[in-house]
């Protein structure tokens, strides 16, 4: 018997349409049955290029023996966070606080008024290295609720509490040049000076981290924040964590050396990408970083273009259910598909080896750059491109976000204009237009397009990553975009800022408290973006800037990693030129 999910329009609710177990989507039937029937509420939230998300499908959700303890104990809720990132991230913020990390897929369960209980993200249809088994988790977590509710709603009622203490950031400071500095130099600190980058395994981009450390750099003129980023901008570049043979970036890299990703390529990772890219250029101008955009630019083309315009928002982790199968290169199928001076080449410049260096083969990386035998290795790689296009290909996610998109728009047009590649600005402000024609109202914005559960929802990325892109459209082009992005801004104001907070959604919400998502994870902070919006088009109000960058000084002082693009906002306040 097919679930509630078979009219879905999201393909990754559509893919367990035919779950045994009886899925509803968010909204108010489910919760309505789990108050109904007196049952608490799985709520289990992934997307769509999800490797771990897919294999606990496998394991448990297409279990039925898993089904039938859902289905009799439990309402069941499925989620797209492409879709609903406002319910992911107030969950996310729970489950971080409780389980001590995140991560998807997202397991929470809450009382049929959404307030949650309990949390974690993977669990397995059998216990492993400790860890409990998903049928063990259920059975507790449905006796927890049935002989001890009034444990459980205190415990709900004090996790609220505790979730909306993180959402309004604190403590507050000054924003003054003594917080770029403390910042900056945290980030000194946190290098990974062998490897680039931060920190150790997993190793995610941090993108917006990278940009500000750029931007402090073109600033004061610091050598250092200049030679930070410069290395982790090449070690990615260089590395397995970029597509070599295809372009564009991975989601993030399992080891400290950029080499094993995790296989996901998403839009908002490629436009950050660019927009890095960009600001490098500028600094530190060469030919391998314009190589670089215009080959991640050829990517989204080739790879997530959508008919009609705009990009699909990413590409699977897994083909035909093995996760990377068609990056990686076994030594056959390289003599297979080279000649032998490709193959010298290719053990020579581009790391491939008999042994392999992921089980028995080769994640194919760029150490030297473009130093040595550029053209030939050019020409290596597009022979393997062709070669991998006979493979069984990774599904494309075929949600159209209107942030990530306006991301991508806004990272084509900075890296053709830094680059002086007139295509890459016509590809991104054909982004823009598009956007324009299909997902502004007026004044209002949407979040996806073409899919009408979300459509009265309203969230302040969408809003403020549109505005940045129409600026940065404006500026390389003729098309009244500036007049666009004056008016979105003035409705995001008045919809999202009150009190000096810029929350996540509108005053009209569905949760049981209304989200502020302040952090850059894993795309740029809507409420910084458009706190960069502000700085943009109003310079001059430095006293109404100041009003929304304060609150943000708290996630500054607590985890400056996670602050990024606010810091690079606040350079104009702290660092005035």
């Amino acid at each position: 018997m097919p679930n509630h999910l078979s009219n879905q329009s999201s393909s990754y609710l559509k893919s367990h349409a035919a779950d045994p177990v009886d899925w509803y989507p968010w909204g108010t039937e489910a919760f309505e049955k789990a108050e109904e029937l007196d049952r608490p509420v799985l709520i289990s939230i992934g997307y769509d290029s999800c490797h771990w998300c897919h294999v606990m499908q496998r394991e448990s959700f297409k279990d039925p023996e898993t089904a039938d303890k859902l289905n009799d104990d439990f309402v069941s809720v499925k989620i797209d966070r492409e879709l609903r990132p406002d319910v992911d991230h107030l969950y996310m913020t729970y489950t971080t606080l409780s389980a001590g990390q995140g991560g998807w897929p997202m397991t929470v369960f809450v009382t049929p008024s959404k307030t949650p209980f309990f949390a974690g993200t993977y669990f397995p249809k059998v216990a492993s290295g400790g860890g409990a088994d998903f049928g063990s988790v259920l059975t507790a977590v449905h006796e927890a609720f049935v002989t001890d509710r009034e444990k459980v709603e205190s415990v709900g009622r004090e996790a609220l509490s505790a979730v909306s203490k993180v959402v309004h950031p604190q403590p507050l400071r000054q924003v003054d040049d003594l917080l770029m500095h403390e910042a900056t130099e945290a980030f000194f600190e946190m290098e990974d000076k062998e490897n680039g980058g931060l920190g150790g395994a997993p190793k995610f981009p941090q993108a917006p981290v990278a940009r500000y450390m750029l931007a402090y750099a073109g600033r004061t003129g610091n050598e250092v924040a200049l030679e930070m980023a410069r290395r982790w901008a090449y070690a990615i570049l260089r590395g397995g964590v970029y597509d070599q043979v295809g372009g564009g970036m991975f989601r993030y890299s399992t080891d400290p050396e950029w080499l094993v990703p995790h296989f996901e390529k998403m839009l908002y990772d490629n436009g950050q990408l660019l927009s890095t890219i960009a600001l490098l250029y500028r600094l530190d101008p060469t030919e391998e970083l314009a190589h670089c955009a215009r080959q991640t630019a050829a990517f989204l083309e080739r790879d997530l273009a959508a008919e009609g315009g705009g990009y699909h928002s990413s590409l699977d982790a897994e083909a035909e259910g093995v996760e990377g199968g068609p990056y990686a290169w076994r030594w056959s199928e390289l003599e297979e598909a080279l000649d032998a001076e490709g193959l010298q080449l290719a053990r020579d410049v581009l790391g491939a080896s008999e042994q392999g260096n992921w089980y028995d083969a080769t994640i194919l990386t760029r150490r030297g750059g473009r130093e040595i035998d550029a053209e030939a290795t050019d020409r290596v790689l597009a022979r393997l491109l062709d070669a991998r296009a006979e493979r069984p290909q990774p599904r494309v996610v075929t949600n159209l976000l209107t942030d990530w998109n306006a991301i991508a728009a806004r990272g084509l047009i900075e890296a053709g204009t830094a680059i002086g590649d007139d295509a890459l600005v016509q590809q991104g402000t054909r982004v823009v237009d598009w956007l324009l024609d299909v997902a502004v109202d007026g004044d209002r914005v949407t979040h996806a397009i073409g899919d009408d559960s979300v459509a009265d929802l309203e969230l302040v990325d969408d809003y403020a990553a549109l505005i940045m892109a129409l600026h940065v459209a404006g500026q390389a082009a003729d098309g009244g975009y500036a007049e666009h992005a004056s008016r979105i801004f003035g409705a995001a104001m008045d919809r999202f800022e009150e009190g000096s907070f810029v929350y996540m959604t509108g005053v009209k919400t569905d949760l049981p408290i209304r989200p502020i998502s302040y952090d850059d994870a894993p795309t740029p902070s809507g409420a910084a973006t458009l706190a960069e919006a502000y700085a943009t088009l109003r310079p001059a109000d430095t006293k109404g800037l100041k009003r929304i960058l304060v609150p943000a000084t708290g996630i500054i002082t607590r985890a400056p990693y996670m602050g990024g693009t606010w810091l690079r906002v606040m350079l104009d306040v702290a660092l005035p030129q």
